[in-house]
């Protein structure tokens, strides 16, 4: 960015000068529409309104927050009352910040109030719901309940109008309470009838009905009240009548002779108005003419300057574009290099991983027949097996570490390490010598390698694993897991042995032994180890997960196929039930016949 540096001024003076010419005539456009809305008003409210202006300039120069909230608050009331309402609000939201400088709580909830109903009678309800809600705020730390009630009414009204009717009535129905505290009869019929049109629109009739009831009683206990109201004035009204015939017959024949005078004058004054208007006319079509021509000059001169603006800020753009195009590519092409390398890298890890794995041919002709089914997320994998000789023992291990990809090779790496080296010293004829004992050891040598300590905010990596031990002559097995379960089909029968619901690493029970289980075998057993992203991969025709009882019910219908068609059959089924979902995990189950 450096070496365009002298480009910068002379860019930024051109566009210095746009910016002010657009300013200038976006200046004249705004005292346009001051303008016309000032011609709006009568003489006499042109004159106050004038005053309030001058006013406000006035106080603004020495920022006299008090007396501008009051001069903001009476032009936004004069221009409401005109009915030049988006003027009104303009007004109005500014006299809302002076009154939050003063802290003016009892302002603020009016104004909020005065401009939610302009925005009512303008249909911008869901604006008119903030300011309401705003003025509710104040009433409700205030505990003015009549208010608290009004406001409510209003909500209840622009929820209304959106049709979002089982809204208002909520809204309403608290207003109702209010007001019976209050006993407010106007105010309760008004929530009644408005709660009775909520329930029609939602199809309630009922409802509907029994609200409007209660609006009807309401209203004719006012009307009678009304009714008893005028009674009473009418019967003082006509004893005063008697006494002002009296005093008006007795001026009766003045007053003709006033009034004949009287319609003289009337006519006269009629004739020059008329004649006052028509020049009042003429002169309002002119003026209007010339501020029509005034303002579209000043709107093609705006249109011009955008457009020279626009053009201008394309070309620096585009200039830009060019030369961040080329520090990309240069980028680009050092990221495929470097990328290059790290693929390099991992397919080397990949061959290394593939090799640790292989299991001896000798130990897979012990058994009557097997599969492994592995498929890996991504090129290298976090789940690893082994198929191994100790002692005279066959050991057969599902282990799934922490992540996958290149992190879980690393754990996996870690994991077949220890297992050889536990499985080296393993002493059959100890006296703790168990399937258990060797997830113990695994746990112990995590815990310590990895320096966990429990701490909260630690790492928690490590493995879940399940391990099998069959003893010379595959005539029992020892087996432990954690979390992973092992399955044994027998009979057309699927049995589960259970793992520790604990992992291999730092655990709130990690100084609980895992458990050991003994198992005596039969001709023909299946035995499945397996890790759990078959289970929990994503698919079908919801988007849900295979889940292990699916992967029993799998199991229990193709042991007595061979292994081979078993691992087949594993496969196209998990690439059936992805249905296009991405494989979320690495994938493996072994499959082991006893003969």
């Amino acid at each position: 960015m450096h070496r365009f540096r002298h480009l910068i001024p002379k860019d930024l003076k051109y566009l210095k000068f746009i910016l002010v010419l657009i300013f200038v005539a976006s200046a004249s456009l705004r005292n346009s529409t001051a303008q016309e809305s000032l011609n709006k008003l009568s003489d006499a409210d042109r004159q106050v309104y004038n005053e309030y202006l001058n006013q406000i300039s006035r106080f603004e120069s020495v920022s006299n927050h008090y007396e501008l909230a009051k001069y903001y608050t009476l032009a936004g009331n004069l221009l409401w009352k005109n009915k030049l309402h988006e003027d009104a609000i303009r007004f109005f939201e500014k006299a809302l910040e002076e009154n939050k400088i003063l802290g003016n709580r009892n302002a603020i909830k009016v104004l909020n109030n005065n401009i939610g109903i302009i925005c009512t009678e303008l249909g911008k309800d869901e604006t008119a719901l903030n300011y309401f809600n705003e003025s509710l705020k104040i009433n409700r730390a205030l505990n003015k309940k009549t208010e608290i009630a009004y406001d409510l009414i209003n909500i209840g009204l622009s929820l209304q109008n959106l049709g979002r009717y089982a809204e208002s009535n909520q809204k309403l129905q608290e207003a109702l309470e209010l007001t019976k505290e209050e006993n407010d009869l106007k105010t309760m019929k008004t929530c009644y009838g408005m709660m009775a049109e909520n329930y029609e629109k939602l199809g309630n009739s009922a409802k509907s009905m029994e609200y409007y009831n209660q609006f009807n009683s309401i209203q004719k206990f006012l009307q009678q009240q009304e009714i008893d109201r005028a009674t009473e004035a009418k019967n003082q009204a006509e004893a005063r009548r008697l006494m002002t015939e009296l005093e008006l017959a007795s001026t009766q024949d003045t007053l003709s002779q006033v009034i004949e005078i009287t319609k003289e004058k009337e006519m006269q004054i009629r004739l020059l108005n008329t004649e006052k208007q028509l020049q009042e006319s003429k002169i309002r079509e002119q003026e209007a003419r010339i501020r029509s021509e005034r303002l579209f000059r000043l709107v093609l001169v705006g249109i011009v300057f955008f457009v020279l603006l626009i053009t201008f800020l394309i070309y620096l753009q585009l200039r830009q574009k060019k030369k961040a195009n080329a520090l990309l590519a240069q980028k680009n092409a050092e990221i495929s290099a470097q990328k290059q390398k790290i693929t390099d890298s991992i397919h080397y890890a990949h061959r290394i991983q593939k090799a640790v794995l292989t299991p001896r041919e000798e130990i897979l002709h012990v058994f009557a027949g097997h599969f492994i089914y592995f498929q890996p997320r991504e090129l290298v994998s976090g789940d690893f097996y082994l198929l191994s000789e100790a002692r005279g023992y066959i050991v057969v291990s599902a282990v799934d570490c922490t992540g996958h990809g290149v992190p879980g090779a690393f754990m996996s790496m870690l994991g077949v390490s220890f297992l050889n080296e536990i499985l080296s010293s393993l002493d059959p004829s100890g006296k703790d010598f168990s399937a258990a004992m060797v997830l113990n050891r695994m746990r112990e040598k995590i815990i310590l390698s990895l320096h966990q300590t429990g701490a909260r905010k630690e790492s928690k990596d490590g493995m879940d694993m399940s391990i099998c031990l069959f003893e010379p002559g595959l005539k029992k097995v020892h087996f432990a897991g954690a979390h992973n379960s092992m399955y044994l089909v027998r009979n057309n029968e699927l049995l589960q042995y259970d793992a520790d619901r604990m992992p291999i690493s730092i655990h709130r029970n990690a100084e609980k032994p895992f458990t050991n289980h003994e198992i005596i075998l039969q001709k023909d057993d299946c035995i499945y180890l397996f890790t759990d992203g078959y289970a929990d991969q994503i698919g079908g025709d919801k988007g849900r997960k295979f889940l292990s009882r699916n992967l029993k019910q799998l199991l229990l219908d193709i042991h007595s196929r061979p292994m081979d068609e078993q691992k087949t059959i594993l496969r196209e089924t998990f690439e059936k039930w992805k249905n296009g979902y991405p494989q979320r995990d690495d994938i493996l189950v072994l499959g082991i016949k006893i003969p």
